[in-house]
């Protein structure tokens, strides 16, 4: 399932990945996006953005900035009904994104009744092309992307971020399959501490996401996981397991 988002000079094909009605997924090729122009930078972009984007030394990565804040206020505007640069965004002193007012809006859950009053948080990542953005109302999320198999040798493991049962696991296995089952472990553990705010540290190794990373399909699980173009994983770490 895909919906477009109309810019200036072209539209914006986004994937939906998960459309519930208390988390929502979205995924986005940014290769598919023409190069905006520069009004159309300052139409979206608050000020603050715009030099961000022009501190990056290289010129490719800084127009993937670009074009990822644009998707990203896009997507918030459509939740919020707002206009995308009149969205405070703000982050935590460990970067985490959130937006710097309490935005309220209705949304119709499950059951088909209207909520209202409901705090939107949301999260982003990317991998080279690919952005993935999770937006959720029933409290705080996290998403992260990786490659769909990580190749590490045992002795590379980052033992000092896995749990033990992690670590016993994957030592268990092939390269092959060591390699799906480490990608998918690290984007639980990332989608996670992004969902809390705490960012990489050392207290990753004290989350045991192997039974995440074991049943990726299962409908009990605070995570969900997706595939995208055959190549990349992406995991979202949620606070309910309810995520259809």
């Amino acid at each position: 399932m895909s919906e477009s988002f109309t810019t200036k000079s072209s539209q914006i094909s986004t994937l939906i990945l998960s459309n519930s009605a208390k988390i929502k997924v979205f995924a986005v090729n940014l290769a598919d996006i023409s190069i905006p122009s520069e009004t159309e930078l300052r139409h979206f972009l608050t000020a603050d953005e715009l030099l961000r984007g022009k501190l990056f030394g290289n010129k490719i990565e800084s127009q993937k900035f670009f074009l990822r804040r644009i998707w990203l206020r896009q997507l918030l505007s459509n939740e919020l009904k707002l206009s995308p640069t009149s969205i405070k965004i703000a982050y935590s002193k460990n970067h985490k994104p959130f937006l710097q007012h309490s935005h309220q809006t209705n949304f119709t859950d499950t059951n088909n009744s209207t909520k209202t009053d409901a705090k939107l948080d949301f999260n982003v990542a990317s991998r080279d092309n690919f952005a993935v953005c999770a937006i959720s109302y029933q409290g705080a999320v996290g998403i992260d992307i990786d490659y769909k198999e990580l190749v590490i040798c045992n002795a590379e493991l980052p033992t000092h971020l896995l749990h033990p049962q992690e670590q016993n696991a994957l030592l268990q296995l092939n390269p092959k399959e060591r390699a799906i089952l480490f990608a998918r472990i690290w984007t639980a553990k990332e989608a996670l501490f992004k969902r809390t705010g705490e960012g990489i540290t050392e207290h990753m190794a004290s989350a045991n996401c192997l039974s995440a990373a074991l049943h990726p399909t299962s409908q009990t699980s605070s995570y969900c996981y997706f595939e995208i173009a055959s190549r990349f994983t992406v995991c979202v770490s949620k606070n309910s397991p309810e995520l259809s």
